[in-house]
């Protein structure tokens, strides 16, 4: 049956952001090249080629690349499943949400396993990009940014949250960077010295918003957890994480809402360590099918109203936005999350 993406049902239009919101670079191309290694030669899969000749390296954007030694051609992973299929780009990025059920619809059994994977490789590949940054001023734009969400320059600086002025990947310097543009330090635990970085531009366009060397296996928030207390909430993303540290002390982020962001060796420390779990990710299909997966670990589940989605209000951050911090605490509240 031949589908058209044009009409794909979904909660909002599929962007290359909302994608890597919920997916990787690495999952997209294991599920529509295979498994491959960083450095090794294989078959070109858009192409008849007896002697292997394309490969994968990672760009000065920190980006995975498809490299084509033949021809010359390097394309990122929506631009690959576009040629695979001979598709339009947006048809490209639609198919690859209906693939990964992240829209109406269940995700194929191999994308299940690919989401399940993969983890292993995300730590080595990690490895390979190298972040550097110089921390800026908090201008009043900067400023105003992070205080929609009812964040403060004291709390974001003290949640390792640093305004970027100039940026390096890889040791090449990234030009034309938007001023409102932040690195995340993160650390896997207290005793950790050397932190990972992850680079949030909100408002750029024409690009990627993200730029990490962050393990998908290692959430925000390791190393500000308060032990003893009886509840800890798991939420997505470092923005969410400070959110709900505004009204709760024990908060977690995990990169995104697959299993392979939340594996078994962190789901046992939170369960040995925390009585009551709850996990708070996005209030769209996806988000609440993925927090449902973590019932029978004995985690609770809380998700924003699914009447805000098209109001494009799909997190607690969106929520505190577009009514404020008080709201949200009300909210939870009512729930019994807090």
């Amino acid at each position: 049956m031949e589908i058209d993406f044009n009409h794909v049902d979904s909660a909002q239009s599929i962007t290359s952001e909302y994608l890597l919101s919920k997916l990787t670079e690495e999952q997209i191309f294991f599920y529509y090249f295979g498994r491959f290694e960083l450095g090794k030669s294989y078959p070109s899969k858009l192409r008849r080629d007896s002697t292997p000749s394309t490969g994968f390296y990672i760009n000065r954007t920190g980006n995975i690349i498809y490299n084509d030694l033949r021809t010359g051609e390097k394309l990122n992973c929506f631009r690959f499943v576009a040629k695979l299929f001979h598709l339009e780009y947006r048809d490209a990025l639609n198919k690859i949400a209906q693939d990964f059920g992240l829209v109406k619809g269940n995700a194929s059994a191999m994308a299940k396993h690919i989401l399940e994977q993969g983890v292993e490789f995300d730590r080595e590949l990690k490895k390979n990009t190298l972040i550097q940054f110089i921390p800026g001023q908090w201008t009043e734009a900067r400023v105003l940014y992070w205080m929609q969400y009812g964040i403060t320059v004291e709390h974001a600086t003290k949640a390792n949250i640093f305004p970027v002025d100039a940026l390096f990947v890889n040791k090449v310097t990234y030009n034309r960077l938007p001023e409102l543009c932040f690195a995340y330090l993160v650390y896997a635990s207290k005793k950790d010295k050397e932190p990972k970085v992850k680079i949030y531009c909100p408002n750029k366009e024409g690009g990627m918003k993200w730029l990490s060397n962050v393990p998908l296996a290692l959430p925000f928030g390791m190393d500000t957890l308060v032990y003893g207390t009886d509840h800890i909430l798991i939420t997505k993303a470092k923005k969410d994480m400070e959110v709900l540290k505004l009204l709760h002390p024990s908060v977690i982020g995990t990169q995104n809402e697959s299993e392979s962001a939340f594996p078994d060796d962190i789901v046992k420390h939170i369960c040995f360590n925390f009585p009551r779990r709850t996990i708070i990710w996005d209030a769209d299909i996806t988000g609440v099918e993925a927090c449902k997966k973590f019932n029978s670990k004995g985690f609770g589940y809380f998700n924003t109203p699914k009447s805000l989605l098209e109001k494009g209000i799909k997190d607690v951050s969106d929520y505190v936005k577009a009514f404020g911090l008080d709201a949200l605490k009300e909210l939870l509240q009512q729930k019994g999350i807090l």
